[in-house]
């Protein structure tokens, strides 16, 4: 809910449940500190892409190293 987890939450979440626009909108109709909105927006998107690389990183270095032996 808005009050429980708020925008931060809501930026969270929404690249992985919904979308980053539909997850926009949505801040936008709760939210009207649109700088606010931007800034919490790009700051998920850089850290869910920052998780996936480093997840695929590790598990093809992994799967490199399992398969030479």
């Amino acid at each position: 809910t808005k009050t429980r987890f708020g925008l931060l939450g809501l930026s969270l979440v929404s690249p992985l449940v919904l979308s980053i626009p539909l997850g926009t909108l949505i801040a936008k109709k709760f939210y009207k500190n649109n700088f606010k909105i931007i800034t919490y927006m790009s700051v998920s998107v850089i850290a869910w892409t920052l998780v996936y690389f480093l997840v695929f990183k590790f598990t093809n270095h992994l799967l490199d190293t399992l398969l030479r032996t």
